[in-house]
């Protein structure tokens, strides 16, 4: 008997990357259905839904969002492009996708569906609201999850874990999630950070840094501006034109010269980064929960305004500042001022 020739043309493969990647986000059996409606909840004002993602995967399908092959860097397995040539680029095929595969395809359909809105939230909220909603689709797959990304990858899937099981957000829909509620606020920075990873950084508040790693925002050199926070924030966090310079040439900085110029507050060998990260953590800790909660929230208000502007702000002042009003009316404030008194560590209650 003769065998026939199979010709298998190079547009194959993608088809068949295509075909997953809906098969994800607009499932028809009832368990893949369910995890993706248990996303639905709001980050900062931004929706993030199991039937946008679905409209993610009806784009796909229909080809206004494109499929490719290439790199997309040595810790990512997938990467989402916006604008008119929009498109998913993934580092290999998948003939055989499991769990962790899938909820790649989650994290950057999250991206595709603020771009597909027409929206284009802050760096940290579009990346919060990425790895909750990949959170979310595991857990509601009642699945257990072992993260084997690098350290700093895996810290995050640790905290939106964490936020996702306090909140219950995969079994609770339509739950409003503060800014305040999932913005980092230490970045521990133990590897070169590129790009987002600089962007992330700048929107913590407290930024730790190995001796190994360095800083740099090569977006120019791609054709882009790098407009999800690095363009804004960092000529305002060091000398302006150090900032500028850094933007314009794409040159990376070093741990040593960041902290030369304050953008980091302390720098360690990569080793002892986490344990140096750990300690802050726990210092930070020890203050009173809303008047944590209350000078996360003023930094971001007065963080646009001039020294005149911050000065004058005040509680009553008309706006979003609710855990500062909370605060001085609390009792442990006045439980703060007793414990100074009476030489005593004070007893929180967060009321």
């Amino acid at each position: 008997m003769t065998v026939p020739w199979v010709c298998i043309g190079p547009n194959v493969p993608l088809w068949i990357l295509r075909a997953q990647i809906v098969g994800v986000l607009d499932p028809e059996e009832a368990y893949p259905r369910r995890r993706i409606d248990a996303i639905d909840f709001v980050v900062d004002g931004f929706v993030v839904s199991g039937a946008r993602l679905r409209g993610v995967g009806a784009a796909v399908r229909e080809g206004r969002i494109g499929v490719r092959v290439g790199s997309t860097g040595p810790h990512f397995g997938a990467a989402y492009s916006r604008g008119p040539n929009r498109h998913f680029t993934f580092g290999a095929h998948n003939l055989q996708p499991n769990d962790g595969w899938r909820s790649v395809v989650v994290h950057e359909a999250v991206h595709a569906s603020f771009d597909l809105a027409n929206e284009r939230p802050p760096n940290e909220i579009d990346e919060a609201a990425a790895y909750l909603g990949e959170t979310v689709w595991f857990r509601a797959g009642g699945l257990a999850r072992r993260v084997t990304a690098p350290a700093a990858a895996a810290a995050i899937y640790g905290a939106a874990n964490k936020i996702v099981a306090r909140l219950n957000l995969h079994a609770s829909r339509g739950q409003r999630l503060p800014r305040s509620q999932v913005q980092g606020l230490i970045a521990a920075i133990n590897a070169p950070a590129v790009g987002g990873g600089v962007e992330l950084a700048l929107s913590c508040d407290v930024l730790l840094m190995a001796d190994e790693a360095w800083l740099q925002l090569p977006e120019l050199e791609r054709g882009l501006l790098p407009d999800g926070g690095g363009l804004q924030r960092l000529p305002r966090r060091i000398p302006y034109h150090v900032a500028t310079a850094m933007i314009w040439t794409g040159e990376r900085m070093t741990a040593a010269e960041a902290r030369h110029w304050g953008l980091v507050h302390r720098t360690a060998p990569r080793a002892a980064l986490m344990d140096l990260a750990r300690d802050i953590a726990r210092r930070i800790a020890r203050a009173a929960p809303l008047a944590a909660q209350a000078l996360k929230e003023t930094l971001r208000v007065t963080d646009a305004m001039s020294d005149r502007e911050a000065m004058a702000l005040r509680a009553e002042t008309p706006g979003d500042l609710e855990n500062y009003r909370r605060m001085l009316a609390s009792t442990d404030m006045i439980e703060g001022q007793r414990a100074f008194l009476e030489r005593r560590e004070p007893r929180w209650t967060g009321r």
